[in-house]
């Protein structure tokens, strides 16, 4: 009785569960730009930049675009202690970005990103992961810094040349 039973909730679940489909069925493409681009750097270079390029734009082996990333960061002492220690440095981290279409030799964007941060670097002896912690918030910034980009590169219907007349 109690395998008949078994069975029938069985068979049951079986029938009950042969209509499902999966909702994520979308082929859309998310990001226009992953590997098809190539890119390079200008300007200052900052810790894990080429590893979040790499993750958010993949390696092309046939590359439709080129990407110029300018770097520039600005340091600003924020807090001097009596010791001309710094005790509080600020950040400003801005990004440009340059998008140019190989074959149709033409600029399709130009676009201007900043980010910014505070860290407080320990002294006196007590360095205890403050590196990491620098190294953390670099990471941070290109993060978003590239989420823009790509949200950016999304909300456009098409990547068109500026500099067609």
């Amino acid at each position: 009785m109690f395998r008949k039973i078994l069975f029938l909730k069985l068979i049951l679940l079986l029938h009950s569960c042969n209509n499902i489909d999966f909702v994520y069925n979308d082929t859309k493409e998310t990001n226009p730009l992953y590997n098809k681009t190539i890119f390079q750097f200008t300007g200052d270079e900052l810790p894990m930049l080429k590893t979040n390029a790499y993750s958010y734009l993949g390696n092309a082996e046939l590359s439709i675009y080129e990407l110029v990333i300018d770097v520039s960061d600005k340091k600003t002492k924020r807090s001097v202690l009596d010791n001309q220690v710094v005790d509080i440095y600020d950040h400003e981290i801005s990004y440009k970005f340059s998008l140019y279409n190989i074959e149709e030799r033409c600029v399709l964007s130009n676009i201007g990103i900043s980010s910014s941060f505070t860290y407080t670097p320990k002294s006196g002896g007590l360095n205890f992961a403050s590196d990491e912690n620098l190294v953390r918030l670099y990471d941070l910034s290109s993060n978003e810094t590239f989420q823009q980009l790509i949200n950016l590169s999304n909300e456009a219907d098409k990547l068109e040349c500026l500099n067609e007349g």
